[in-house]
């Protein structure tokens, strides 16, 4: 917000939102409601990722790579962990989803 020269009630009434529901986002004591987030996106001019701090870019084009095909020491341990631990039957379908994907020759989970 110093970058901006903005106060936080300042920032609030642009936004809509009250001063102290801002501050409690900003000091991190509570998460913004999906409104507010995207308003703070439009304001800043940024991503999401940025001001969740996922990325140390706020404008940074996305674009995705291929992801590689499994190698066969990964279809090892998605194996192991299958038959080694206790899962829920959720957990136990999406383990066998990745197994079988890990199996097929030049599979990516991208595209």
């Amino acid at each position: 917000m110093q970058e901006h020269d903005l106060t936080q009630s300042t920032l609030a009434d642009r936004l809509g939102t009250g001063r102290t529901k801002l501050s409690d986002i900003l000091n991190a004591k509570n998460a913004p409601r999906y409104k507010t987030l995207i308003a703070l996106i439009e304001y800043f001019h940024c991503s999401a990722d940025f001001l969740l701090g996922l990325s140390e870019y706020p404008r940074e084009e996305i674009r995705y790579k291929p992801v590689p095909p499994f190698s066969r020491s990964l279809r090892n341990i998605l194996n192991e962990t299958y038959h080694a631990i206790p899962l829920y039957s959720a957990d136990k379908n999406i383990m066998e989803r990745f197994i079988q994907l890990a199996e097929r020759k030049n599979t990516s989970l991208c595209g």
